[in-house]
């Protein structure tokens, strides 16, 4: 029997890319969908749309409200949804034909409670990729833990290309007061909430990932990213089980914004930001030296070797310790 699987859609002004979304979902190979659109607060002909494809689909279920950002939206979705299993799609995305059918797949086969896959990242107003069947192969299902998930890029940052049982999320909303790498950070939470979470993972590309002008990820300021990098930066002192992951997670995106604040678009705040949250997890890198590594050797080299020792962004050689205990005193 098939599960039904809630497919959560927040939508805010995207009437120029609805339809293609829509049709993508609702032509998928799995059928037994309840796809939750929330419009929230859209000014064009987006509510409209919505409700003119729930006139014909009864899968469709819409939500309207006003104006409270994209978690918000998603969080109405959550409070609604009846399904076994969630999935989350961005307006602006679409999805392979096989999307959930292969995702229900590869969870039920590892009997997780959360699957990933790969996705295909197109630049907005380019050729669409073509859409072939994919033979599922159960042998090319694998296990991901927790480390494996946020040190792989391709699975980490979005709520995009994964399915979650809805058992493993009643307690996890998505928090409202940030606007960027919320999806992320859900995660994390959804982690700290099921201590024994399995993930399956397959790596085909199902996912088609909308490079747009004016998008949330790329309208976000080095502001945003340091309010993330601070709650990552309190988780890792709080969770001593992920306490590693989260210190990469926040030195992650303190490098990348102290460089951009220093060399590329000055701005003393996130210098003091930067600064402020390296003393939040400091007691945490003093201790865990298997993680300090990630740190440069002076403040002279904070920008221009940050990308070659972070884990996933090149081969650097990476510093004992000894030394990365004293980069961590140097950037303070």
């Amino acid at each position: 029997m098939d599960h039904l699987i809630s497919v959560i859609i927040p939508v805010y002004n995207m009437e120029a890319y609805l339809a293609r979304c829509l049709d993508s979902v609702l032509c998928n190979t799995y059928r037994n969908l309840e796809v939750i659109c929330i419009d929230d607060g859209s000014k064009d002909r987006s509510l409209d749309i919505l409700r003119d494809y729930a006139a014909r689909d009864k899968r469709i279920v819409v939500i309207a409200k006003e104006n409270g950002g994209v978690s918000s939206a998603r969080n109405a979705g959550l409070d609604r949804m009846t399904g076994e299993y969630v999935s989350f799609v961005d307006p602006d995305d679409y999805v392979h034909p096989q999307y959930f059918e292969l995702l229900a797949k590869a969870l039920q086969i590892k009997d997780s409670d959360f699957s990933i896959c790969g996705y295909l990242s197109v630049e907005e107003g380019s050729q669409l990729p073509e859409e072939g069947p994919v033979v599922f192969e159960p042998a090319n299902v694998t296990s991901v833990t927790c480390s494996g998930f946020f040190q792989n890029k391709t699975f980490r940052s979005f709520c995009g290309w994964r399915m979650i049982k809805t058992s493993a999320i009643q307690a996890v909303h998505f928090r409202e007061d940030i606007n960027y790498a919320e999806d992320a950070v859900f995660t994390a939470a959804v982690w700290e909430a099921n201590p024994t979470l399995t993930c399956a993972a397959i790596e085909a590309p199902l996912y088609y990932y909308v490079q747009r002008e004016g998008s949330a990820v790329k309208g976000a300021g080095e502001r945003d990213r340091m309010i993330v990098a601070k709650l990552f930066a309190e988780r890792a002192c709080l969770s001593p089980r992920n306490e590693e992951i989260y210190l990469e997670q926040t030195l992650r995106r303190v490098l990348n914004s102290r460089y951009y604040a220093v060399h590329i678009f000055p701005d003393r705040e996130v210098v003091a930001s930067c600064k402020e949250t390296l003393k939040i997890c400091l007691p945490v890198l003093v201790m865990k030296k298997s993680a300090i590594p990630y740190l440069p050797a002076s403040r002279s080299s904070i920008g221009s070797s940050a990308s070659k020792q972070i884990p996933g962004c090149g081969s650097g050689k990476k510093r004992s310790g000894e030394n990365g205990g004293k980069a961590a005193a140097s950037i303070l």
